[in-house]
């Protein structure tokens, strides 16, 4: 099953043309720039990738796109491209949270570790979600103060009073200015700000492999706070 993946949620995006046998087998990844020009810039980078892995778009059995938290501006222009392909070519659609695909690698290799995903929305604010031990947030993704995010954090998983010192792990695209906000004591670590190829897969690999795609019409993007007007 050859696979597009997109992932437009931040400032820099991902075109993913993978292969899906028993394991995925990334066939050509680029990482690109938002630049405010997206509408402009990702049909160009998709076709780049499809030259690079030597198939078409016609070739592409399935997509799969992040959904968000993040840009509206990119998530929506994602999501619509997605959708406008495999509607036109008839083929499946698997929307991802894109807050999963950035803390599957944590949750995968340190399954009892505290993560928090946050995303920038305005100064000193946030858009975070908290996992422990599972690939879905404890709780859906909220709008939270920076200086917040540790102890909520570590509210939200503890579960027990001895785990309430456990440091934080952060990733995602606000996750320095998350540590920036927080005194040296409340022990948190940035581990890494942008979505792997290999995450966003893996966050739909079993939908894939069931045949449980989403609805292409009712699929929409994944908006935490309201869209900006204009």
């Amino acid at each position: 099953m050859l696979i597009l993946a997109l992932d437009t949620s931040g400032d820099t995006c991902l075109a993913v043309v993978a292969e899906m046998r028993n394991i995925f087998a990334i066939l050509s990844e680029h990482r690109f720039l938002h630049e405010r020009r997206l509408s402009e810039r990702l049909p160009s980078v998709v076709e780049f990738a499809l030259k690079d892995a030597r198939v078409t778009l016609r070739d592409i059995d399935a997509f799969v796109v992040g959904i968000g938290p993040g840009s509206f501006t990119g998530v929506r222009v994602g999501v619509t491209m997605a959708k406008t392909w495999a509607m036109a070519l008839q083929k499946p659609v698997y929307g991802v949270s894109s807050f999963d695909a950035l803390a599957y690698p944590l949750v995968e290799t340190l399954p009892e570790s505290f993560v928090a995903t946050v995303a920038p929305t305005g100064r000193g604010i946030v858009v975070g979600a908290f996992y422990r031990g599972g690939q879905a947030p404890v709780r859906p993704p909220a709008v939270l103060a920076a200086a917040d995010v540790p102890r909520l954090a570590r509210e939200a998983l503890a579960r027990d009073p001895s785990a309430l010192d456990n440091d934080v792990l952060l990733c995602g695209e606000a996750a320095r200015s998350v540590q920036a906000a927080v005194t040296p004591t409340q022990a948190v670590h940035v581990f890494g700000e942008a979505i792997s190829a290999r995450a966003l897969l893996m966050c739909a690999v079993r939908r894939l492999q069931a045949g449980e795609p989403d609805d292409t019409d009712a699929l929409t993007p994944l908006y935490v706070t309201p869209s900006p007007v204009g």
